[in-house]
Order: C-alpha cells, then sequence, then structure tokens
C-alpha cells in the first residue's frame, strides 16, 4: 500500500516538473551574423561596445533558467561571462529592462561551415529570473578583450532581431537606439538562440495538489 501512495504521490507532484525550451531557434541554417560582444581589445586595439537582442513569448508565468547564443569568433573559446538582458516589449522593440547583470557561461563548439570562423554556443544557466506571460526581448553579450563575438541570425524568413551600440566602448552600428537590423542595413532576421525556464504552476493547479495530497493523507489514515 505504501509504495501505491508513492506512486500516486508522484502522479500529482509530476505535472508541476514543467523544465522545458520555451524557445529554440539555436540550430536554424544561418546566413548571417552581427556583432554581439563586450571587448575585442586585443583585436581590435580598443573596447567595442556592440548589442543584438530578438523578441520571444511565453503564454504563463515562467522562470527563465538559461540562455544560449549561437556566436561565431576567432579563437572559438568560451568567454566565460557574458551581459544578460531581458527586457519588456514596447510597440514590437525592446523597452524597459527586467534584468541586466553579467553572468558566468559555458561553451560548447560547433563547426562553422558558412563564414569559417569558430563556432561556440555560448550558455549562461543557472539563472532564476520570473517573468509573467507576455512578449519581452532577450539578449545574451559575450564579454572578452581577446576574442569578438558574432551572434548567427537567419534572414531566410525575417524576423525581429535588433541591434544596437553600448556606452562602454565604441559602437558599429550607428545608434544606441534599438533598431532592427532590416533597417541597419544586416537584414530583418531571427537570432540563433535558445531559452529554457520552470513553467511556474497556476493557482487552481497547486489547489488540485492540495486536494490530491489530502485525500492520499486521508486514505493512509483509514
Amino acid at each position: 500500500m505504501k509504495k501505491l501512495t508513492l506512486l500516486a504521490v508522484a502522479a500529482v507532484v509530476a505535472p508541476l516538473a514543467n523544465a522545458a525550451i520555451i524557445y529554440d531557434t539555436l540550430t536554424q541554417a544561418y546566413d548571417s551574423g552581427n556583432g554581439n560582444c563586450l571587448g575585442g581589445d586585443s583585436l581590435f586595439g580598443s573596447k567595442y561596445d556592440l548589442q543584438l537582442a530578438d523578441d520571444f513569448t511565453i503564454g504563463s508565468a515562467t522562470t527563465i533558467t538559461a540562455v544560449t547564443v549561437r556566436n561565431l569568433t576567432f579563437t572559438g573559446a568560451n568567454p566565460g561571462s557574458a551581459v544578460l538582458r531581458i527586457m519588456n516589449d514596447s510597440g514590437g522593440m525592446p523597452g524597459s529592462t527586467v534584468f541586466e547583470g553579467s553572468v558566468s557561461t559555458t561553451g560548447t563548439s560547433f563547426s562553422d561551415t558558412v563564414f569559417g570562423l569558430l563556432g561556440v554556443d555560448v550558455r549562461a544557466g543557472g539563472l532564476s529570473i520570473g517573468l509573467a506571460a507576455g512578449t519581452y526581448w532577450v539578449g545574451l553579450q559575450a564579454a572578452t578583450s581577446s576574442d569578438w563575438h558574432y551572434t548567427a541570425r537567419s534572414t531566410a524568413n525575417g524576423g525581429n532581431s535588433v541591434g544596437r551600440d553600448g556606452t562602454n566602448g565604441n559602437g558599429g552600428y550607428g545608434t544606441t537606439n534599438w533598431t532592427d537590423f532590416g533597417t541597419l542595413g544586416f537584414g530583418a532576421g531571427e537570432a540563433n538562440m535558445r531559452i529554457e525556464g520552470d513553467v511556474v504552476p497556476e493557482p487552481m493547479t497547486m489547489i488540485a495538489l492540495g486536494a490530491g495530497l489530502a485525500a492520499l493523507a486521508a486514505r493512509r489514515r483509514k
């Protein structure tokens, strides 16, 4: 009977474990790559600050746990750190900041057969950023003085990725305002990225869980 009770509890709890990939264009075919890096000092003789972001939509409250971008580099090395930005949507463009800060990264190499550079998927994991349902913009900007990172993008079907110059180094996009890449002259497209998260249970789900556990406890007392 005890084993059956444990199985029943597991069946009730299982729906709450909703860790999932909530947005994924990481491995799409790409035909473009745009600067998304804070650094490049050793390559260019001075620091540059170019930023990239793309939008995603979630249908319910979600805790973001990881963000990965597919980058093209000269050394193929994991930068070790990056600047993560998550912003609200404002009329189809990035708006107010939800989160901005330095995060640690890991890197997974891949073969770049388009430009002949060295590819690395840069991942910031171990995050816990709560978001309500809605549309947001995210950018993961590599930070390294010894390399330069271009984030891969696909322009085959258009898209909403945007870029801008930051204020912590030289620019390259010609504007410090978020601007779609079509307007910047690089072609509208989607950035290669993956967003992982845990869907937050709705109140009625928690009520159902509580009722289920109470029923199981009553059965055990019998």
